[in-house]
This record gives structure tokens, C-alpha cells and sequence, in this order.
């Protein structure tokens, strides 16, 4: 006669341990899944039902590498953060830019008194600048100026700038304020 050995066989507490996983979760796997034997209250596992147990706790291969790709056209985060947080490449900030603006759609040369937001230092800096050309003073020696072709040059690179900036949709919103001045 041959002697034939039959598979081991496991109990809860032991198939829990193998798995590394609690008893109850075991239990509860087994039972929707069917791989357990029921003997009363007790689960009883074979290798194989362990082994299908095994497969079951697997996480399902997914159909294809998901690759991210990005729409940007910089190639490092520091590059990305970079442009994020730039300005706009204008030689004033947005409250000089303003004036500017108000500057461009005025026809005749006014003073700081006549600009909202403009004191005689926004005038002499937007002198130095070369930004506004001077056309005089008038009788209180108040300096009348008037935009150049060089201030409508920054503005036009600003809003350049901006119209590059909303035209990117994963930069909606991201002018910080240039665009409202």
C-alpha cells in the first residue's frame, strides 16, 4: 500500500497569519469569494484556497500605463514656478502701469494733479524712464507730460503678456491683477 498524505489543512487564525491579514477580514474574504471550508463556526483553508485568496487580494493590472503628459511648454518644475510667479517683462510696476494707461488715452499732455495715483515722483520716474515725454510746465510749475512711443511700447508688451497668459487654460486667472489695469 502507497501512502498518500493529504494537504495540510488551516484554520482561521493560521490562514490569517499566512495572509497577514485579521481574522475577521480573512473571514469575511472567504465568504464572499467561497474559497473556505465551513466546519460549524469554524473556516478551514486548504492551499488552494489560499492560494485563490491570494489572487483575490490582488489589485487588478490596469488596462495601460497611465502617462501624464503636460501641455506646458517648460520642461522643469523650477522652470514652471518661474513663469508662474513672473511678471510681465515691463520695465514699471501696476501702478505706474496704470498711469500709463491713462496717459495713452488722454490727447492733450496733463500733469500729476490732473492722474489719479500720480505724485511728482511717478512724473520724474516715468521721465527717467523714458516712458512720457515732457511738453513743459504750465503757470504753478507743474510738469505736463505726455505717453511716447516707448510707453506705448511697454504697454503693448504687457498686454501681449497677458493675452499669452489667458490663453493658456491651465493659466485661467493667473495675471495676478495685470490685466484690470
Amino acid at each position: 500500500m502507497t501512502e498518500t498524505t493529504l494537504p495540510k489543512i488551516y484554520t482561521l487564525g493560521e490562514a490569517a497569519e499566512r495572509l497577514r491579514l485579521n481574522k475577521n477580514a480573512l473571514a469575511r474574504l472567504a465568504r464572499r469569494t467561497g474559497h473556505c471550508a465551513e466546519a460549524g463556526r469554524n473556516l478551514l483553508f486548504s492551499e488552494a484556497d489560499l492560494l485563490a485568496l491570494w489572487d483575490e487580494m490582488r489589485v487588478e493590472p490596469k488596462a495601460g500605463r497611465t502617462v501624464v503628459r503636460s501641455t506646458l511648454e517648460t520642461n522643469t518644475a523650477r522652470s514652471l514656478t518661474d513663469w508662474l510667479q513672473s511678471r510681465p517683462p515691463v520695465r514699471v510696476d501696476k501702478r505706474v502701469v496704470g498711469v500709463l494707461r491713462w496717459l495713452a488715452s488722454q490727447s492733450a499732455p496733463k500733469t500729476h494733479r490732473d492722474m489719479e495715483r500720480a505724485g511728482e515722483k511717478t512724473v520724474a520716474h516715468l521721465l527717467d524712464e523714458g516712458l512720457v515725454d515732457d511738453c513743459g510746465k504750465i503757470e504753478s510749475g507743474l510738469i505736463r507730460v505726455r505717453i511716447n512711443a516707448e510707453g506705448r511700447k511697454q504697454l503693448s508688451i504687457l498686454d501681449k503678456w497677458v493675452s499669452k497668459r489667458k490663453s493658456m487654460p491651465h493659466l485661467r486667472g493667473g495675471t495676478f491683477g495685470w490685466d484690470k489695469l
